[in-house]
């Protein structure tokens, strides 16, 4: 299994990104996997969680390899 990288500051990942996804009070991890599967879809480059996101085991497997930290 890989180990996480540090993590990324908030204001460079906004500062290069040209589509961004930010998802704040999204309590299932399944919904927050699908909608990380649904940003590589659509071309996000970056998804930023904030308070009330829950980030699960759950998330990977949903996201079917979409998720890099």
């Amino acid at each position: 299994m890989g180990e996480r990288g540090l993590p990324h500051a908030w204001r460079d990942v906004v500062r290069s990104a040209r589509r961004l996804l930010v998802l704040e009070g999204v309590g299932n991890p399944d919904n927050v996997g699908g909608l990380f599967r649904t940003a590589r879809a659509f071309g996000v480059d970056a998804v930023l969680t904030g308070p009330g996101t829950r980030i699960g085991t759950g998330v990977p497997r949903v996201a079917g390899g979409s998720v890099r930290a």
